[in-house]
């Protein structure tokens, strides 16, 4: 079943990976849940090979590795000291890398170029316009809502916005690969919008925009990536 979602995930990504993907089942005793452990390498928990949403997940990570040419990530998940979940206040870096393996996720297995599409994983729906937190701020370390802003700049549902997201709306739809094609503007180094950016808070979202700027549209490309999803406040430094 891992092998079945795995491919799901390859008819709609695998044309811009660069390197093998080799899944390990069951994953090894020291990864407690499944995890990728380096630009090839991911590893499915015995438990969890049936989670169609989790492979493609995975292999998610794999492709921003694979981009960025190196078998790790700035991905800090540990704010709240257990690891990350969908719905949890995280680092914006951990926010964004597990947000981005979760649009992985969902757009593998459903279309965002039909406007009736209704991505769900884990029990969640990927394009409910209301974001998570009562306050706009405390959204910018959500999972989830990192995810829903990918997935609403690649889908045609263009939604209002909602809740403590106000009137800022979802009016752009590009394509997936062109929006994978976006970890392929970051610099190679440490320092502030690159690919190994150091600290808590970086990579993240605010990146992404700024690197990809002159490739989106503007100003409907913050509307839609940032402030549709109250991401507007993770760090931009």
């Amino acid at each position: 079943m891992a092998l079945d979602s795995a491919q799901h995930m390859l008819q709609v990504f695998g044309e811009i990976m660069n390197r093998n993907a080799r899944l390990h089942y069951p994953g090894k005793d020291d990864c407690k849940t499944s995890c990728a452990t380096d630009r090839e390498n991911f590893h499915i928990h015995a438990t969890q090979g049936g989670d169609g949403i989790l492979t493609p997940h995975e292999i998610g990570h794999l492709v921003q590795m694979q981009i960025f040419g190196q078998d790790s990530l700035v991905d800090d998940v540990s704010k709240g000291g257990n690891g990350w979940g969908l719905t949890s206040d995280e680092y914006d870096s951990g926010a964004t890398t597990e947000g981005w393996a979760s649009y992985v996720g969902v757009a593998s297995w459903f279309d965002p170029n039909n406007p009736s599409s209704r991505p769900t994983g884990w029990g969640v729906d990927f394009d409910a316009a209301a974001p998570t937190a009562v306050t706009c701020a405390g959204n910018r370390g959500i999972p989830l809502q990192v995810a829903r802003a990918f997935w609403d700049l690649d889908d045609w549902n263009n939604e209002a916005g909602s809740g403590v997201a106000g009137s800022r709306a979802d009016r752009l739809s590009y394509g997936t690969l062109d929006i994978v094609r976006g970890w392929q503007h970051f610099a190679d180094g440490t320092a502030n919008r690159q690919n190994d950016e150091s600290g808590n808070d970086g990579v993240n979202m605010r990146d992404y925009y700024a690197n990809n700027t002159g490739w989106f549209a503007a100003p409907e490309f913050g509307e839609t990536f940032l402030e549709h999803n109250c991401l507007q406040d993770q760090a931009d430094d």
